[in-house]
């Protein structure tokens, strides 16, 4: 990385070096690649590029762009544009793999003070992108994170952020722990019944709360995430037909408790189970960086740990009632009582 930011301190104006893949950048309201005049020099069409094959390279959900304006820029590079609404996508592609592209933006056309954007394939042959500030010529002047962000921008990134903090804490931290109450608890009666009820209902709450966002972001944006999107409405119908489940559980006495028991416990099961999966589509569709997954990595590790604990004690508890003597006691018989001579009416 140090030694990407030193090359970036030498970019010229145009802010392209050798490539390696694509670069997707999407923009609110920006007038792309004008001439000296101020008019748009986009006329090509896909069909006078070169390089077809470049969807295979893009994150979702731009593998499904279509109708893109097209120009060559320099050597084998080309830009492709496309606007919809006040939304434009732009894809800077190459067909190389080694060394890395960047684009930079700024108000005057110049290198200082502009926002530049570069990708990079590392050696594990996955597409990087990184947003710099280029304050200045000096290797030093290069900032890492930080650029000219639109508030339009600013407002997505933040609902996105939203979005995957909600999830995380509604479907991965605050539903598993009332499974968890419901499953090994159950000793405490009545208090699991009333901690599993209100931790399941305030992780409901999150949960439709995430989906919710993620509908937002889904009008705002035009993101097409099928697999994530329709796993998460799933796990949301999961979610309230155990709400449901819960309004119309039967009686203790009942002939289809044994039923209703079963219902509930394996649909509480597949719906965490989805939204851990989810979770991770829903990281991997984002981008999400190494803190995203180390974070969620160690929540998913401390419920593993802690059931695979409770299992254990729970196991050893059943064991040792199975070791005690069958013994029991008998309610004591009275012997029966005659009436005696004395007793014996007279006459």
């Amino acid at each position: 990385m140090a030694k990407l930011i030193r090359s970036l301190a030498h970019l010229w104006p145009s802010f392209i070096k050798i490539c390696m893949l694509n670069l997707v950048l999407n923009f609110n309201k920006i007038i792309v690649l004008a001439d000296d005049n101020g008019k748009s020099d986009f006329t090509s069409f896909e069909s006078t590029c070169k390089n077809t094959n470049y969807q295979l390279f893009l994150p979702p959900p731009y593998q499904n762009i279509s109708s893109t304006i097209c120009k060559p820029v320099w050597n084998t590079y080309e830009l492709r544009y496309t606007k919809k609404d006040d939304i434009t996508t732009i894809i800077l592609s190459a067909p190389y793999t080694i060394g890395w592209v960047g684009i930079g933006f700024s108000r005057d056309g110049k290198m200082n003070g502009s926002s530049a954007m570069v990708g990079w394939v590392n050696k594990h042959g996955h597409a990087k992108i990184k947003q710099f500030y280029l304050r200045g010529m000096k290797s030093s002047e290069v900032i890492a994170d930080k650029g000219s962000k639109g508030p339009s921008s600013n407002g997505l990134i933040e609902m996105r952020k939203n979005h995957g903090i909600v999830g995380i804490i509604g479907w991965g931290l605050i539903l598993p722990v009332g499974a968890i109450v419901a499953r090994y608890f159950k000793h405490k009666e009545p208090l699991w019944f009333y901690l599993h009820s209100v931790i399941q209902f305030i992780g409901f709450a999150f949960g439709l709360v995430t989906v919710l966002l993620g509908l937002q972001l889904y009008s705002k944006m035009h993101v097409h995430i099928p697999a994530h999107r329709g796993i998460g409405i799933f796990v949301l119908v999961l979610s309230i037909l155990q709400i449901l489940a819960f309004l119309l559980r039967p009686n203790k006495d009942s002939k289809i408790r044994k039923i209703w028991n079963l219902y509930h416990g394996w649909f509480g099961r597949l719906a965490l189970f989805f939204a851990a999966l989810n979770i991770v589509l829903g990281m991997q569709a984002a981008g999400a960086g190494n803190d995203w997954k180390t974070s969620y990595g160690f929540l998913v590790s401390i419920n593993i740990v802690a059931v695979i604990v409770l299992e254990i004690l729970a196991y050893f508890k059943r064991s040792e009632k199975r070791s005690l003597p069958h013994s029991f006691q008998m309610d004591p018989i009275e012997e029966p009582t005659f009436p005696t001579n004395n007793n014996l009416p007279k006459g």
